[in-house]
């Protein structure tokens, strides 16, 4: 099974780019940076690459608690995910803008009828 960084480098010498392991990310990646994708940029690439995340482990339909923290035990797996790369020559030093969350619509309180 090959590594992130040996597909990113197969795929990257596909398309004749000079992959050095620092020069292509995720947008995430690059946010964590601090840089931003320079507006109308489009990806380089896009390939599967893995990404972790925690499964709580479970036995017979029942969740495996850790007797030492009395949680359920997790176990670190991975996941192939669709990913887009960015060269460093489409970012740009930057924050990304927060969307301001849309207040959700008031509910108009219903006309109370008049009894006679």
């Amino acid at each position: 099974m090959a590594t992130n960084y040996e597909m990113i480098e197969e795929m990257a010498m596909l398309i004749d780019y000079d992959y050095n392991g620092l020069n292509l990310k995720t947008f995430a990646e690059w946010a964590a940076e601090g840089m931003i994708v320079k507006k109308g940029e489009k990806a380089i690439m896009q390939l599967e690459l893995w990404k972790p995340f925690k499964k709580k482990l479970e036995e017979d339909g029942k969740p495996v608690i850790d007797p030492e923290t009395g949680k359920q035990k997790e176990e670190m797996r991975f996941k192939l995910v669709m990913s887009s790369l960015f060269a460093e020559e489409q970012v740009q030093a930057g924050e990304l803008k927060k969307k301001a969350k849309k207040a959700a619509p008031k509910k108009k309180a219903a006309a109370k009828k008049k009894t006679a």
